[in-house]
């Protein structure tokens, strides 16, 4: 009997909850509607924009491997051989190296022009790199021109690839391809620095603290970096940028002997002994290559 009384008690009181929850329901029906349809709306936006955002992410990466490929560098080198051919009317034209220079600067243009529409995307990051690689190289080689001209034209060269890393820095979300750009931006640091000029030293400071994270356990750029740090700690380095900004001031004062241990100058051992870590076409250049796809 109390068990039946209990029961019906129980009944009672979830009959009342559920009344007060359907007339709830029934007062503010319209907000609760509204509500549910705002909720599909924005989740249909959001759907949507997802979408567009996937294809234009797909779209810049197409636009980007187009533009750094080695196919498409040929293309272009081979249409402008054939518009001279017609132009000139001879038929057996090939291209003369400054014509070769003008085809590689305009597809470089065009690379830049990519950074700079896809810049905060990975593809843009892409791009930022590849520009930065050629410009590091091309003004790691300059730095020991005997040239003046040659020499601030390196300068400049380093100065737009430290830009140009910086600007990848901002697209590169991978760890791996994050310390790919550090080592690449140490890298333009410490061959400025080593380049003599106002900045030398902070240059080679700023070397050093994009060097050093990149020493972990783990890290693919670990051996070379720690090359380098040791490099910049113990003045080698320092040494050497003093003694080619006096070359620079005196063309014919030549460079003493190396007063470091393990004699000679750096890099002139063997490909990637030590302190060849900031010469071109050695252990510079990142796993891969130049311009490799990350």
């Amino acid at each position: 009997m109390k068990s039946e009384r209990r029961h019906e008690l129980e009944t009672n009181v979830l009959a009342d909850w559920l009344g007060r929850q359907l007339l709830a329901i029934k007062q503010h029906g319209r907000l609760i509607g509204w509500v549910l349809a705002t909720a599909v709306v924005i989740a249909g936006i959001w759907l949507v924009v997802a979408r567009v955002r996937g294809n234009r992410l797909a779209a810049a990466w197409d636009e980007v491997s187009r533009l750094t490929s080695e196919f498409y560098l040929q293309q272009q080198l081979t249409a402008y051989r054939d518009e001279l051919r017609q132009k000139f009317n001879q038929p057996e034209r090939n291209l003369t190296p400054s014509e070769i220079e003008t085809v590689e600067e305009r597809v470089r243009q065009q690379i830049a022009d990519a950074a700079v529409k896809y810049e905060g995307t990975p593809a843009g990051a892409y791009a930022s790199l590849y520009l930065a690689d050629w410009n590091r190289v091309q003004g790691q080689r300059g730095i020991f021109a005997f040239d003046p001209v040659r020499r601030d034209e390196a300068r400049q060269q380093l100065a737009d690839a430290i830009a140009q890393y910086q600007r990848a820095l901002r697209g590169a979300a991978d760890q791996g391809v994050q310390d790919r750009i550090r080592f690449g931006l140490a890298s333009a640091y410490e061959a400025r620095g080593l380049s003599g000029g106002p900045e030398a030293d902070s240059d080679l400071q700023r070397a050093l603290a994009e060097y050093e994270p990149l020493q972990r356990e783990g890290c693919p750029y670990a051996p070379l970096a720690r090359q380098s740090v040791q490099s910049l700690r113990d003045g080698r380095l320092a040494w050497m940028s003093a003694q080619l900004q006096q070359r620079s001031d005196d063309p014919h004062a030549g460079l003493p002997g190396f007063p470091f241990p393990g004699g000679g100058l750096p890099g002139s051992g063997p490909p990637g002994s030590d302190g060849d870590s900031f010469l071109p076409g050695s252990s510079l250049l990142p796993p891969g290559g130049l311009g490799s796809q990350p």
